[in-house]
């Protein structure tokens, strides 16, 4: 993909730094992650229902659709198997996991959106952990972390990626789709150190980002796969 090649050259971590002792108001956002691809028979009802609860929770649910590279669907680049196969195997598509919870797969697709609902209300109900903010300015984006409990892992990843929305994709022989949320790269996947009262301001360049993206970062125990918090930043037109 020759967009994910460009817009990883003009990533730049600056530093780490520790932020001021400080306090943040905030919540436990929940990330949404669903493998599918365009001529996946059943995908579509899932993509309708986290669509629809995008929009019933607003800021606080956040969709990443991987689209596999299954059948001719070249929507996302090839590295998105590898966060396949740091999930599952088998099973098939679509897989939807919720801050790392998963997968859930419905085989009534008209029970997609109240189960969704149920796991979302589930990650929402927990413990917030830790606080994560985005602060924008000029071309740089702050990236504020604040642990406010305690936590035991000792790998946690904070991982940044963009999705691209209204994407246009049509293939011989199928359906003409616009797709919403795709997955186009991970730039960045940071091990980090934070204990309880500890904060971290990580600022990230980015230059003449492109109209329609979204920059989605999250922080992940990549020992239980459990997502911590997320945050994003949208671009629009």
């Amino acid at each position: 993909m020759r967009f994910n090649k460009i817009f990883i050259i003009f990533l730049l971590i600056l530093a780490c730094s520790e932020a001021p002792k400080r306090e943040f108001k905030g919540e436990r956002v929940v990330l949404g992650e669903l493998f599918t691809f365009a001529r996946c028979p059943y995908c579509p009802y899932a993509e309708v229902s986290l669509e629809s609860l995008r929009k019933e929770f607003k800021d606080s649910l956040i969709v990443v659709a991987y689209h596999r590279r299954l059948l001719g669907d070249t929507l996302s680049p090839e590295d998105v198997e590898e966060r396949r196969s740091f999930y599952y195997e088998e099973g098939g598509e679509p897989a939807v996991f919720f801050n790392g919870s998963g997968p859930i797969r419905s085989e009534d697709p008209s029970l997609n959106y109240s189960i969704y609902k149920e796991e979302i209300l589930k990650e929402r109900s927990k413990k917030l952990k830790v606080l994560l903010n985005l602060e924008e300015s000029n071309d740089t984006i702050k990236i504020i972390l604040f642990a406010c409990d305690t936590l035991l892992s000792r790998d946690l990843r904070l991982l940044g990626l963009i999705t691209f929305d209204s994407l246009f994709f049509k293939q011989i022989g199928a359906k003409e789709s616009v797709y919403h949320n795709v997955y186009r790269g991970f730039l960045f996947n940071q091990k980090v150190e934070l204990n309880y009262g500890d904060s971290l301001i990580i600022p990230l360049y980015l230059p003449n980002p492109l109209k329609k993206t979204k920059l989605v970062v999250f922080l992940q125990d990549f020992n239980n796969k459990e997502i911590l918090n997320s945050t994003f930043y949208h671009w629009r037109e």
